[in-house]
């Protein structure tokens, strides 16, 4: 009697895992989880991203930082849009003869990027620069801030009514009480 029980479950646990085996099978146990990527985008020079954004109208990201095509040459404030895998969809240099430099961006809520940091090659010497693009990268204003001496922008936010807050330091006399202090500036939505 005992060996005909055995028998017994042992079919039974036979034709139970034949009937379940495709329990589970193309469920997504983790939910809908973002595949990694890894890119990289430079020229010969030195290319720096110093900061990135997401884009929620497109589940892209945004990013900013420098390049310089040349080793040691002048630099530019590039700014780098991609598709949520991680694959360019434009990128764009900003600036003038000097150097320039991007360090914060945010996607803003009429659908464009607004890029902060600072300028050489406009305004009195360094001087805090901020461009504003449509969700392409067209150039929808560029305005730069400060006074005779570094100003930098290194943060920006958009706020609540319309505008923007950028933060970064200052060393200008008349903005700066001596060295080098904090700056804070609110601009309206035309910069």
């Amino acid at each position: 009697r005992a060996f005909s029980l055995k028998k017994y479950y042992l079919l039974f646990g036979l034709i139970f895992f034949l009937y379940c085996e495709d329990i589970g099978e193309g469920y997504n146990w983790r939910g809908n989880l973002t595949k990694g990527f890894s890119r990289r985008f430079g020229t010969l020079g030195y290319d720096y991203g110093w900061n990135a954004a997401y884009s929620p109208f497109d589940g892209g990201t945004i990013v900013v930082g420098r390049r310089s095509p040349e080793i040691n040459g002048q630099t530019d404030m590039w700014a780098i849009k991609t598709d949520e895998r991680g694959l360019l969809e434009w990128d764009y240099s900003f600036g003038g003869d000097e150097d320039e430099d991007g360090y914060d961006v945010i996607a803003t809520s009429d659908g464009g990027f607004l890029f902060v940091g600072h300028t050489w090659s406009f305004g009195n010497s360094q001087q805090v620069y901020a461009i504003k693009t449509d969700f392409h990268g067209n150039t929808q204003w560029e305005k730069t801030y400060g006074g005779g001496m570094w100003d930098v922008g290194e943060a920006v936010i958009e706020v609540k009514g319309g505008g923007f807050v950028i933060a970064g330091h200052s060393n200008s006399p008349g903005i700066s009480s001596g060295n080098t202090d904090m700056y804070l500036i609110k601009i309206d939505i035309e910069g």
